[in-house]
């Protein structure tokens, strides 16, 4: 009986734990926005689309698209 709660508690732990950080990542989306908005003059519509975007990968995406491969896309993605 003991040994399944356990399991229970240790998995809830585990994925309380994971689950924390994702749930952070989208709190730092208005200082990518500001970071592409001054280092590029990136259109604000743009740069929100992006920088809300669920990855690393679809945020540097949509940048590249109308910038093409740059440093800043990268750095401001970073920064979500």
């Amino acid at each position: 009986m003991i040994r399944p709660l356990a399991i229970v508690l240790t998995s809830a732990i585990v994925g309380a734990a994971l689950a924390g950080p994702a749930a952070t990542a989208h709190a730092d989306a208005e200082e990518c926005v500001s970071y592409a908005m001054s280092e590029a003059d990136a259109g604000i519509l743009l740069a929100d689309l992006a920088c809300a975007a669920v990855t690393f990968l679809d945020c540097y995406r949509v940048f590249r698209v109308e910038y093409g491969p740059q440093l800043w896309a990268i750095t401001a993605c970073q920064l979500r």
